[in-house]
């Protein structure tokens, strides 16, 4: 295991392993919010996990997650973009946060939200696995999250749920003769799920938010798109 914990800005360096099986911890404590930069081209492999705690961890193009790998943050930030292929997973804990370059890499898979009241997305994002709520609500903004065509949402209640906040909505596609629950709010506390169930023809792909309103017997309003076009 490495963990960088200065409180001045640090480069990784050489000694760090090619291919890391353990556990990569940025805790900068620095004031004015110090960066630990990754300066060589590294691969967290298998099983292995980067921690991010305190500070920013600068890794470029630096950094390929293999399958299996995960990335934890807390408090800290990341920028770059997260190289090759490899599923990988990431956790959100701790107060409430933005995204950033953590989602990045085009192998992610599965996103855990366990925090004290919200994850906000920094920019849309895809999400192919399972979207888990254990603490707090994910905010889109004007981002939207986009569940793939086999995603799955997990923990979903009044007071962890997707809410869409702002021009951005929930996307994914259905299939004929399937059903998707989107487990939206329009704020926080107001938990109010949509479930489409496609009963004929090809693939439709839905994207769904739900406004505050004036609808005097429910309060609140749902906006349904359909993009243009059937999937095959």
């Amino acid at each position: 295991n490495y963990t960088y914990n200065g409180t001045a800005n640090q480069n990784i360096g050489s000694g760090f392993p090619d291919n890391l099986t353990g556990i990569l911890t940025i805790n900068n404590t620095g004031s004015l919010n110090k960066t630990v930069t990754l300066d060589n081209a590294r691969t967290i492999a298998n099983g292995g996990s980067i921690v991010l705690t305190a500070g920013t961890f600068a890794a470029g193009t630096n950094l390929t997650m293999s399958s299996t790998s995960s990335i934890s943050r807390s408090a800290a930030d990341m920028t770059g973009t997260i190289q090759g292929s490899g599923t990988y997973n990431v956790t959100y804990t701790g107060t409430d946060k933005t995204t950033s370059q953590e989602l990045s890499g085009s192998g992610l898979n599965n996103v855990t939200v366990n925090v004290t009241s919200a994850v906000t997305l920094g920019g849309s994002v895809t999400v192919p696995g399972t979207l888990t709520f254990t603490s707090g609500n994910l905010s889109l903004g004007s981002n939207s999250l986009t569940l793939g065509s086999s995603a799955t949402v997990s923990g979903a209640a009044a007071t962890k749920c997707i809410v869409t906040d702002g021009a951005g909505g929930v996307v994914r596609s259905i299939a004929n003769g399937a059903s998707f629950q989107y487990p939206i709010a329009p704020t926080a506390g107001a938990f109010n799920p949509l479930t489409i169930a496609v009963t004929s023809g090809l693939t439709d792909t839905y994207t769904v938010r739900v406004l505050s309103g004036v609808n005097p017997r429910r309060g609140r309003r749902a906006a349904l798109k359909k993009q243009p076009g059937p999937e095959a």
